[in-house]
């Protein structure tokens, strides 16, 4: 069957050729903790235990080098010439290095068999191994059985975009002190551009920039960081910074990246941006996200800083005081493109944007609904104060006074608002709740389909959050998420003709998918008859999916005359099939 594209196509290309280029003019090394063999480095049999080891063979041979690393935990403390329990250690990234992770290992039947999600692999700050879990994220920095945990898990200070870091699970720094080790307690950079992709950084705590911390210099934009495919979550900042902090001219770039259940003491629940720092999002998702005590409970900005976001989505974050979504203070102007803000929640003003002191945001191609603050959800609880550039755009409670063009203020009628991530609790999925609705009976279309900018200069291969091509037939939607149009099946209802009098049990539809498409590949919980009537039975007979709806049900909702019915539902991988039949339903002898 086809598979949607996905920027994940051309990120794992460059993954396999930068592995490629490893093995033909460099070294593999492994690193497995259960490895009883020589512990040399050289095969999985014979793996260094430690990846402090792996890391100091690498750093003295000729570059490129790989690391591979099975499954398992690894801690920074561990390995030659490392002081046990010594919380200043950790795992230092190198330039020419790729780290990966998500390894079966040895003793499995194929060593070489990677899944990031299946063989864990763990890069954790417990050195002693006793964490308990905290009830409220704001407890987590100064939790008693975390004071001896590494300040930074990893460090990538002085790196370039070859230093590269994938598939691991980074957690339980605790970057306590009042210096640079009370910042960053996962991940710390400096005045460094490393490659990180795929991880997830969770249950990480520091004053600020709890998982993530990003330092340029004063002057001089030193710090470029690329972080694709990885999730922020559960990371607690007292100051700024849940998720991410980044400051002095870091310009960081972010693509698939998820920032979930972060919290910080002050502001910038998931990501905080300080003086002239300008990190460049594109499908990302910030989703219940905290600022305690003040702004951004997804995002805020201080000083010169203009964030770029492209197809991301804001959701169910809060702050104590304004900018739920985002807030913006001191001469900070982002450009917000083709995103979502839903249902962020600000205790004073600004539920989805708050702006303060010369911040004027360019807005195009987005949605506004649902976000509340201390005065409802009208106009200026979307967006407050500052000077808006707002086109294309839906915003609720829209009166026009803010101008721009192709504005509306129409419900934009979410697949299932009240479930944004869907039921995998992931975005970016083909479940996500805050899709546009397009059903044609009952009618009910989403006004955001294709009233996006006419002349959006978008890139052929661009996508929205979940993968679809951003412009389809030459229009976009509005929001993060493109209306895909079903693939169109065929079907045959029989009977032809249904008396409504009937006593009949069923109405059967036969059902063929296009060429390339496989029947078997039907989710058949998603199959409906006018997305009301759920499939009674469905089984396969070759290309052919053969499904009963009750006739009772379709009796109750028609009426005589020709009549269209649609069935509908989708693959398992998401992508939504229809087919249309014409039948006749005729009444004799029903009772009056």
């Amino acid at each position: 069957m086809k598979k949607r594209k996905n920027l994940n196509v051309w990120l794992a290309m460059v993954m396999f050729l930068m592995a490629m280029v490893c093995t033909a003019a460099g070294r593999s090394l492994y690193v497995d903790a259960d490895a009883p063999g020589a512990n040399n480095g050289s095969s999985w049999a014979d793996a260094f235990n430690y990846l402090q080891d792996g890391l100091a063979d690498a750093n003295t041979s000729a570059k490129p080098v790989e690391i591979l690393v099975a499954q398992g935990i690894y801690k920074p403390d561990k390995g030659v010439g490392i002081t046990p329990g010594d919380r200043t250690a950790t795992f230092q990234l190198i330039n020419d290095v790729i780290i990966k992770g998500g390894y079966a290992g040895f003793g499995s039947p194929d060593p070489d068999a990677r899944d990031v999600d299946q063989y864990q692999t763990i890069l954790s700050g417990d050195l002693n191994g006793d964490d308990v879990e905290v009830a409220d994220l704001a407890d987590l920095l100064y939790e008693p059985s975390r004071a001896e945990n590494s300040y930074h898990v990893v460090t990538g200070s002085g790196t370039d975009s070859n230093a590269i870091l994938g598939g691991f699970t980074i957690t339980k720094g605790n970057a306590t002190r009042l210096d640079d080790y009370g910042l960053g307690g996962g991940i710390y950079c400096s005045q460094s551009s490393p490659t990180i992709i795929d991880c997830v950084i969770k249950g990480n705590a520091a004053h600020s920039g709890g998982g993530m911390y990003n330092k340029g210099d004063i002057y001089l934009s030193l710090c470029y960081p690329t972080l694709i495919d990885c999730t922020f979550s559960d990371n607690s900042a007292l100051v700024f910074g849940g998720g991410m902090y980044n400051s002095w001219h870091c310009h960081p770039k972010l693509i698939n990246c998820t920032f979930r259940d972060n919290s910080a003491g002050i502001s910038g629940g998931g990501m905080s941006n300080y003086w002239i720092s300008h990190p460049n999002l594109t499908n990302c998702a910030f989703y219940n996200n905290h600022a305690v005590k003040f702004y951004g409970g997804g995002m805020d900005g201080f000083a010169g800083c203009n964030p770029k976001l492209t197809n991301c989505v804001f959701s169910d974050n809060s702050s104590g005081d304004e900018g739920g979504g985002i807030s913006n203070d001191m001469y900070c102007d982002p450009e917000l493109i083709n995103c979502t803000f839903h249902k962020n929640e600000s205790a004073t003003y600004g539920g989805g944007i708050f702006n303060y002191f010369y911040c004027d945001p360019v807005i195009s191609n987005c949605i506004f609904w649902d976000n509340a603050d201390s005065e409802g959800q009208g106009e200026e609880s979307q967006i407050r104060w500052g000077t808006p550039v707002i086109n294309y755009s839906c915003v609720e409670g829209w009166t026009g006074e803010l101008g721009g063009d192709g504005n509306i203020g129409d419900d934009p009628l979410f697949v299932n608002a009240a479930d944004p991530t869907g039921p995998d609790g992931k975005f970016g999925t083909a479940d996500d709740g805050l899709a546009l609705k397009y059903y044609i009976s009952p009618t009910s279309i989403s006004p955001c389909i294709d009233a996006g900018d006419p002349n959006y200069p978008y890139d052929p291969n661009e996508t929205d959050l979940d993968g679809n091509p951003r412009v389809i037939n030459g229009r976009i939607d509005m929001g993060a998420y493109e209306y895909l149009p079903p693939i169109l099946a065929e079907v045959r209802i029989v009977p032809r003709t249904i008396n409504l009098a009937s006593k009949g049990k069923w109405i059967t539809a036969f059902l063929w998918l296009p060429e390339d498409y496989d029947v078997a590949d039907i989710d058949p919980n998603s199959v409906f008859l006018e997305d009301e009537i759920a499939a009674g039975e469905i089984w396969l007979e070759g290309q052919v999916a053969i499904v009963k709806f009750s006739r009772a049900e379709v009796q109750e909702m028609l009426e005589p005359g020709d009549v269209d019915l649609t069935v509908s539902g989708e693959l398992c991988d998401g992508t939504r099939f229809e087919g249309t039949d014409t039948i006749r339903m005729i009444d004799k002898g029903r009772k009056k």
